[in-house]
């Protein structure tokens, strides 16, 4: 008699694991997207202990982890690291991608205050942040348009003189605030709702700020000190966005983003 043949289940239990992989990578991706995690720029890694491949360019900042860089086009328009500065201003007609109203405290302003998405979800987590150690936030200034910003600077020109907006207001197109990267920081206060030339910062605020901004994607950008290095006076309420894992490594190695920029690509800071 002619035994019956066990029934082979290999091929199920590929199919089952397949299965399984994909729901833990679909799992995964919803998490993260979920807790608003930059997936934007995953071109840009971390490394503790890996060997980069030859078309990698390995960047050293001080004592810091290095990054690995596979393509400059994290330097490009509408990304995270694009730089924007008077020797590098952007077009009249440029526009940012998808903008989103603020859910933050806000300070009097004619319009609606709106910064990236990305950066939306990371303010909202730096505000939460500093509430949770008695610190009241308030963006005083988000994203402004290169139209906007000609206003600002000829009515500053016009009320305080053209060496105080030479000096304190970006000409038309220098300015990060084109980006939606970048927000100007108060402490909260019903005089800021009024009047944005009320809002104010004080030093225990700021010292905070330079402490905790980078674990949420922040550094100041226009620190104390680097005055010659960036062109502005210190600005401790300025904040630009370029993810965790930069602001982190720029922050401990007292680094700016220009001299980052220059390192990356030479000759592009002027």
């Amino acid at each position: 008699m002619r035994m019956r043949e066990t029934p082979r289940t290999t091929t199920s239990w590929w199919v089952l694991l397949i299965i399984f992989i994909s729901a833990l990578v679909f799992g995964w991706y919803i998490l993260f997207i979920s807790r608003g995690i930059d997936l934007q720029y995953s071109e840009t890694v971390e490394v503790e202990q890996r060997t980069a491949a030859n078309d990698m360019k390995k960047i050293d900042l001080g004592n810091q982890a290095p990054l690995y860089i596979p393509s400059l086009s994290v330097f490009g328009t509408n990304q995270s690291w694009m730089y924007v500065t008077k020797a590098a201003p952007l077009a009249p007609s440029y526009e940012p991608q998808t903008l989103t109203d603020l859910s933050v405290a806000t300070g009097a302003s004619d319009t609606t205050m709106r910064v990236r998405n990305d950066v939306s979800l990371k303010l909202s987590e730096l505000f939460k942040a500093a509430e949770t150690e008695k610190y009241a936030l308030m963006v005083s200034s988000a994203y402004r348009s290169v139209s906007e910003q000609q206003k600002l600077y000829d009515s500053m020109k016009q009320t305080r003189g053209e060496s105080y907006a030479e000096q304190y207001v970006l000409t038309p197109g220098a300015s990060e605030h084109h980006t939606g990267f970048a927000v100007d920081v108060t402490d909260a206060s019903t005089a800021c709702e009024k009047d944005s030339d009320d809002c104010m910062l004080s030093p225990a605020t700021a010292a905070w700020l330079e402490e905790n901004a980078p674990d949420h994607g922040f550094i100041i950008r226009y620190p104390s000190g680097k005055e010659s290095i960036t062109g502005i006076p210190h600005e401790p309420w300025h904040l630009r966005y370029v993810g965790v894992v930069l602001a982190r490594q720029l922050t401990a190695a007292n680094l700016t983003f220009d001299e980052f920029v220059e390192q990356v690509t030479p000759g592009r800071v002027k």
